[in-house]
């Protein structure tokens, strides 16, 4: 899809999304799911502005967490394939102010169709962050949602690690300043 999306014309992306969310609104359906989708993949930030392009009822979540724990949790995890500018600390630092110049071009691009969280709102009030999604994303406000919600707290709260990393990522924090 990277090569499509750089070449093709605003025009062709318009009418390629119109099929694409044809064909997997409909795949959604009959399996029993719900007409939307959610697309949490690692490098989506690279093709948003063909996505948008392509699905101009699309909404973006982005939710950013720290910088220095977003690296160094990239750093300290060994991906089956790709990701390979997780590997070294100023190839990832280069990698996090890529992201983050890219993802500040798509909001003032397209006003009101990326909502940003940061992970630290998430943890601290997830029911109230949950709601602003749905609101986001014109969907109705379930209890179901925030009772899954509650339910999946506990299992995530290793995100919190905050200070636990300690000195030793003294030269990434530096390299994440030096943009």
């Amino acid at each position: 899809m990277a090569r499509w999306a750089r070449g093709a014309q605003a025009r062709r992306r318009r009418k390629t999304g119109r099929g694409w969310g044809a064909t997997t609104w409909r795949a959604r359906l009959r399996r029993g799911g719900k007409p939307w989708l959610v697309d949490a993949c690692l490098p989506n930030w690279l093709l948003l502005g063909a996505a948008m392009t392509m699905l101009p009822q699309a909404r973006v979540v982005n939710v950013r967490r720290d910088a220095l724990e977003t690296c160094f949790d990239c750093y300290s995890q060994l991906f089956a394939s790709g990701n390979e500018f997780s590997y070294a600390l100023d190839d990832l630092a280069g990698y996090w102010h890529d992201y983050d110049r890219l993802l500040r071009h798509w909001q003032a691009l397209y006003p009101g169709r990326v909502l940003e969280l940061t992970g630290e709102s998430l943890l601290a009030e997830p029911e109230d962050q949950l709601r602003r999604v749905l609101a986001f994303c014109g969907l109705d406000d379930d209890p179901a949602c925030a009772a899954r919600l509650r339910a999946e707290r506990g299992a995530r709260a290793d995100v919190a690690r905050g200070a636990l990393y300690g000195s030793e990522l003294d030269r990434l924090r530096k390299l994440l300043d030096a943009a």
